[in-house]
C-alpha cells in the first residue's frame, strides 16, 4: 500500500483477489518467495490498527482527511514530494503576528499571489497597461513590486537603516523571502516588518494608479517606521489563566491520558489510579500518525486496560478538547482515518457501568504528557507498564496487538 492510496478493508468474501489465475479451488498457490512475503505482510497487518468492515473494499486518498481525492490535493502532494520546503505554512505564521488584521490579510494575498498586479490582470485578459508605476522599468508582478523593484529595494534599505535591522529581504520569490525572514530574525516584532513595508508599497502603488498621485516614494520610509513602532513589544505580559483542579471521586478509579506525535513516531501516555498509593504508568508505542491519532489510540487503550483490570467505573481526564468532545459525542470527527478508532472507543464505553471523560488543562496533565513523549521512541505495538504500590514498583512489557484483543473476539470481561 503506497502513500498515495490506501485500501480500506471490507468484506473479504466480495474481494476480487479470489478471481486471479493463480488461485484454484479457493486455494492459494504461492511460491516460497511469495509465501515468505505474505507472512511478513500478515505480521505487519497484525501490528496495525486496521479494523474490518462489512462493506466493499475501496481506495481512499491517504493525504485527505475525508479520503476523497481532489485535483487540488493531488497538485499539493506533487509539490510536497518535489519541493517540500515550498509548502511551508506561512499562512499560519501570519495570523500569529501583532500587525493590524488588514495588513496580515494583504500579506496573505501577496504570498498566495492573489493580488491584482499587472501580471495577474494580464492573465485575466486585462488590456490596459501593466507596467510598474514605481520604477517604470519592468512589468508589474508580485515578485517585482515587493522584491526586485529598485524603488522597493531603496525603501527597504532606508527602513532597515533607521530601525537598525540587518536581515535581508531578498530571494527568488516572495514565499522564500518570507521563510528566510521568519527564520533569520530573532525578534517577534521584527517579523511584522515585511507586512508593514509591503502594505505601504501597495497603498502607494494604488494611489498613483487610481488617485493620480505623484510618484514621490521618499515619504514612505518615515511612515513605515512610525507604523512599525506602534506595534506592541514582544515582552508584553499575559495574565496567567485561572486553572481549577479537576474533581476526583476517589471511591472509583481515575486516569489521565495524552498522546504525542513527532517525525519519529507517536507515543501514548497513561496514568491510571486505583488509589493514591496504587497506580500505573503506561508508555505505548503507536507508530506513525498525527497527534489526534495518538490521542484517540491512547484513549482506546486506556479503556481496554481498565476493562482488563475488571474496572466497571472510571473517571478519565485528557487535555485534548477535540478528542474529549469526540468521545462524548459533542462533535463529529470528519477525519476518515480516525473514525474506526472512535467507533471502538464508543464500543468500549458501553461496557462500563459508569464512565466520565473530562477535559483538563495541560498543566494538570504533566505526567501523562511526559509518558507520551517518552513512548514516542518505542516500537509500534510495544507497551511498557510500571505498577506502583506500597509493596514497590514492578515493570513489565506487553504487545497488545498480538497478545490482546483481536477483531471479532469476545470480550474477556
Amino acid at each position: 500500500m503506497g502513500i498515495k492510496h490506501l485500501a480500506q478493508v471490507g468484506d473479504p468474501h466480495r474481494s476480487t483477489i479470489f478471481t486471479q489465475a493463480w488461485i484454484t479451488d479457493q486455494q492459494w498457490h504461492l511460491t516460497d518467495d511469495w509465501a515468505e512475503q505474505w507472512q511478513r505482510y500478515i505480521q505487519a497487518l497484525t501490528e496495525t490498527h486496521i479494523k474490518l468492515h462489512e462493506q466493499d473494499d475501496e481506495l481512499i486518498w491517504a493525504p485527505a482527511k475525508t479520503g476523497i481525492y481532489t485535483p487540488k490535493l493531488g497538485y499539493l502532494k506533487l509539490i510536497e514530494d518535489k519541493k517540500p520546503d515550498l509548502l511551508k505554512n506561512w499562512w499560519s505564521d501570519i495570523w500569529q503576528l501583532q500587525a493590524q488584521p488588514r495588513t496580515r490579510l494583504l500579506m496573505w494575498n501577496i504570498l498566495a499571489n492573489k493580488i491584482p498586479t499587472g501580471e495577474n490582470l494580464k492573465r485575466r485578459a486585462f488590456a490596459g497597461p501593466t507596467w510598474c508605476v514605481l520604477c517604470n522599468k519592468a512589468e508589474e508582478s508580485s515578485s517585482h513590486l515587493f522584491l526586485t523593484c529598485e524603488v522597493t529595494i531603496e525603501i527597504w534599505q532606508q527602513v532597515k537603516q533607521s530601525l537598525n535591522i540587518t536581515t535581508a529581504w531578498h530571494a527568488e520569490d516572495i514565499p522564500t523571502a518570507w521563510t528566510h525572514w521568519w527564520t533569520a530574525v530573532t525578534s517577534e516584532k521584527a517579523r511584522n516588518l515585511p507586512l508593514v513595508v509591503s502594505t505601504y508599497i501597495w497603498y502607494k502603488r494604488n494611489d498613483i494608479i487610481f488617485e493620480e498621485g505623484r510618484g514621490n516614494w521618499q515619504i514612505l520610509p518615515p511612515s513605515i517606521c512610525a507604523a512599525y513602532t506602534e506595534i506592541p513589544f514582544d515582552n508584553k505580559t499575559n495574565s496567567p489563566r485561572h486553572i481549577i483542579p479537576e474533581i476526583i471521586n476517589r471511591d472509583m478509579p481515575w486516569a489521565y491520558f495524552d498522546g504525542a506525535a513527532s517525525a519519529q513516531g507517536c507515543g501514548g501516555g497513561i496514568l491510571f489510579h486505583f488509589t493514591d498509593t496504587h497506580f500505573f504508568h503506561l508508555r505505548l508505542g503507536l507508530g506513525l500518525g498525527t497527534n489526534n491519532h495518538a490521542e484517540l489510540i491512547t484513549l482506546r487503550h486506556l479503556l481496554y486496560f481498565a476493562l482488563s483490570k475488571n474496572c466497571r467505573q472510571v473517571q478519565i481526564f485528557g487535555d485534548s478538547m477535540i478528542v474529549i468532545d469526540w468521545a462524548n459525542n459533542k462533535s463529529i470527527c470528519h477525519t476518515y482515518s480516525l473514525k474506526h478508532i472512535l467507533e471502538e472507543i464508543v464500543f468500549f464505553k458501553t461496557h462500563f457501568d459508569r464512565i466520565t471523560v473530562s477535559h483538563i488543562y495541560r498543566e494538570r496533565n504533566t505526567t501523562a504528557d511526559r509518558l507520551s513523549k517518552e513512548a514516542a521512541d518505542r516500537p509500534l505495538g510495544d507497551w511498557m507498564i510500571e505498577e506502583y504500590s506500597p509493596d514497590g514498583m514492578h515493570r513489565f512489557y506487553h504487545r497488545p496487538y498480538i497478545d490482546g484483543l483481536q477483531q471479532g473476539d469476545i470480550l474477556p470481561f
